[in-house]
């Protein structure tokens, strides 16, 4: 299985890392996590994360074919650290690898959907 080129050491939000699986494109794409906080889950860098220096984010993986988008959400996992000091940002890249094969599956289950309405 292919897997996503690792994220740079500073992330933003809309950066993605795209990978070919057969007639697929899987792109993993850096959201925003809105609904997720250090008071919720870690206190050690609190004051940094009310400045901005890091955000909460979720990676969002979209399945193409054909520079066509089947689905913009096939696997989705939030509550990620972002910017986290002293990060290099490689669990962002491990928990999209981790997410390919449900939206690989995710994908192909649609385009034989579409395959099957075209005949």
């Amino acid at each position: 299985m292919q897997t996503f080129k690792p994220f740079d050491r500073f992330v933003c939000i809309g950066d993605s890392r795209s990978v070919d699986v057969g007639p697929l494109r899987v792109v993993a794409t850096i959201h925003a996590d809105h609904d997720s906080s250090p008071y919720d889950y870690n206190a050690e860098y609190r004051e940094e994360w009310e400045r901005g220096d890091w955000f909460y984010c979720g990676i969002v993986l979209s399945v193409y074919c054909d520079d066509v988008c089947l689905t913009d959400c096939a696997a989705s996992l939030w509550g990620l650290e972002a910017n986290y000091p002293d990060s290099d940002h490689s669990y962002l890249t491990e928990c999209a690898n981790e997410l390919i094969d449900e939206a690989v599956r995710e994908g192909q289950t649609i385009l034989a959907r579409l395959q099957s309405v075209a005949a």
